[in-house]
């Protein structure tokens, strides 16, 4: 069994900028599916300022 069989992101948060929509709704979508909490933003400006 590979270690990455057992991984589980549980609820993680993970953050995703890029300029592409596209890029970002398929990695939002891959990296829901595997527990993470997504937030996403096209340009840095708007990362920094997604902060909670």
């Amino acid at each position: 069994m590979d270690s990455a069989d057992n991984f589980k992101a549980d609820g993680r948060e993970i953050l995703i900028i890029d300029d592409e929509i596209l890029n970002l709704r398929l990695l939002g979508e891959l990296l829901s599916r595997e527990g993470f909490k997504v937030r996403s933003a096209e340009r840095p400006g708007m990362a920094i300022k997604s902060k909670k």
